[in-house]
């Protein structure tokens, strides 16, 4: 029997982008799914996009609490009734096997969170950016010093983990990974390169001083690290983080 997987898709003003993203959930060759779509108090025609796919394995849900990319999740979390939880956000795109290539390699390996490669893109997936290469494991001591896991190559197997949400704070996904890592142990890579990360749609925030200050507090809230220690880890995330960009532009001007 194929065990059903629970996909988590926050959706905030996504119309130009979601019917790609939701197309390539669709597409999936493995087929035992929900795609739980979370709109998060859109004001575009995204409510409207969504409530008219015509599939029963969509779920449109309202993110009722605050607005942001953790609560939306966690609406969706509330009422994932798979053994396998994944996450995509409403602008990414998956290839059509990479649920089946990821489960299959949950069930031979026996890990119970699974990441992979995943490459960069504007308007086509078949014209790249980029490509972020990950390392085979990731433990919580690793994740201290920054995080190279994409949220949209996740898989986590609930029937390991029990029921979990992320929390609330900014970098809610890294706070996440910190927190299974240090309960259940590291994190498995995936072979293969199965996940479109779109970039220029983003909000993301420029100031970098307020993304090392983010990085600050969940190594001290969520890592429950030392200020002392916390320091350390911050000098190295800012140093990873320039050599992974200036590798990643590297990378990008040979393509």
């Amino acid at each position: 029997m194929k065990d059903l997987v629970s996909i988590i898709m926050p959706a905030h003003n996504s119309s130009a982008t979601i019917t790609d993203s939701v197309n390539s959930v669709l597409n999936q060759s493995y087929s035992n799914f929900e795609l739980i779509i979370c709109n998060d108090r859109s004001t575009d025609s995204t409510l409207n996009i969504v409530e008219s796919i015509n599939d029963s394995r969509v779920i449109v849900v309202e993110n009722t609490t605050f607005p942001g990319a953790s609560y939306a999740r966690n609406t969706g979390l509330k009422i994932a009734k798979g053994r396998f939880v994944c996450f995509l956000d409403s602008d990414d795109i998956w290839h059509h096997d990479k649920l089946l290539t990821q489960i299959l390699y949950m069930r031979t390996s026996g890990s119970y969170f699974s990441y992979g490669d995943y490459s960069t893109f504007r308007e086509q997936i078949d014209i790249p950016e980029g490509s972020f290469f990950t390392p085979k494991s990731v433990s919580f001591k690793r994740l201290l010093y920054s995080c190279p896991i994409g949220c949209l190559t996740v898989m986590i197997d609930r029937q390991i983990t029990g029921n979990f949400f992320m929390p609330n704070i900014d970098k809610e996904d890294y706070a996440t990974w910190l927190f299974l890592t240090k309960r259940f142990g590291e994190a498995n890579k995936y072979d293969g390169n199965f996940a479109f990360y779109r970039i220029g749609h983003k909000s993301i925030s420029s100031n970098k001083l307020v993304e090392v200050k983010k990085q600050y507090k969940v190594l001290r809230v969520v890592g429950n690290q030392t200020v002392f220690s916390s320091l350390i880890y911050v000098c190295f995330y800012v140093f990873l983080g320039l050599r992974k960009h200036l590798s990643y532009r590297l990378k990008n001007d040979d393509i």
